[in-house]
């Protein structure tokens, strides 16, 4: 009898414990910051570093953006040999500082040179702190794809990256502060795991149709103009926005750059999730302009 009833009350317990567990995550998911967003869908390229004349991926990049008051900025990032993530753009042998980034540490690549504009090389984390900071804008992760390393090695550091970042993420508990977009669907698949639901994440594959999209549950698409819909006068590859917005498929463009792309991306603008930019303010004045021009 007294083993029954310890057996009985230990697991009465455990219930109890167990769902005192689970309202305790959901209330630490539900009582995470949140942003104040800007009504418009202007996301800064590397935080609009061309237009402003600072380096990519610079803190300084990042200001501007927020300065702008852009609804995201995107930034690239890329996984060294001691796990760090950092936010860097690579040269074309995918090299920061000279280094590739997964044979050396984050001090290495820090020791090898500054930005142009005297900064370091800036963390995940020292990204997400400014964000948090503002509470006015998302991030947009690019998680690199590497060119110098066979295929499988590649996928595999670039979805390793995909996981650590998340995990930086939750640590600093910015999950509604952050977006991901990818270029391969196998790095795809592991960054949405990691992200359990917290997050959205976007492929670049514009291979790949509207149908398969919604075949395989991927809610966003995000495309190079230089590659599809509208580029520069000409209407290019074999699907249109809406071909992807009827099936549910988010979809954002990136890089609307030039005033013919503005104008014919603005005009179809409620189709569209958000418009990726070099030159943020110009996207913003044209914009206004728009709003201006309809009344």
């Amino acid at each position: 009898m007294l083993i029954f009833c310890f057996f009985h009350c230990s697991n009465n317990s455990n219930d109890k414990n167990d769902s005192s567990i689970n309202n305790d995550l959901l209330k630490s998911h539900t009582t995470l910051q949140r942003p104040s967003l800007p009504n418009n869908k202007v996301v800064a390229h590397r935080g609009g570093a061309i237009e402003k004349g600072c380096p990519d991926n610079s803190i300084e990049a990042l200001n501007y953006a927020i300065e702008l008051g852009c609804y995201a900025a995107e930034c690239d990032v890329y996984l060294t040999k001691d796990e760090k993530v950092i936010v860097a753009h690579a040269d074309n042998n995918d090299m920061i500082n000279g280094l590739h980034p997964w044979e050396a540490t984050y001090e290495e690549i820090q020791s090898a040179g500054l930005l142009p504009n005297g900064e370091y090389i800036p963390l995940l984390e020292n990204y997400l702190e400014r964000v948090l900071e503002a509470g006015t804008i998302l991030l947009w992760l690019d998680v690199k794809s590497i060119l110098a390393l066979p295929v499988e090695e590649a996928d595999e550091l670039s979805s390793r990256c995909a996981e650590s970042a998340s995990q930086v993420i939750r640590d600093m508990k910015a999950d509604n502060f952050v977006e991901f977009i990818v270029a391969k669907e196998n790095i795809l698949k592991r960054t949405l795991a990691a992200s359990d639901g917290s997050w959205s994440c976007g492929l670049m594959n514009t291979k790949i149709s509207p149908e398969y999209f919604k075949e395989k549950s991927y809610k966003w698409a995000n495309f190079s103009t230089s590659v599809i819909f509208f580029h520069n006068g000409q209407t290019i590859g074999n699907h249109t926005i809406q071909d992807f917005t009827d099936k549910g498929i988010r979809v954002s463009v990136y890089n609307v750059d030039s005033e013919e792309n503005r104008k014919w991306y603005l005009a179809r603008e409620k189709y569209l999730y958000a418009l990726t930019t070099n030159y943020p303010n110009a996207l913003l004045i044209a914009i206004e302009q728009m709003k201006t021009d309809s009344k």
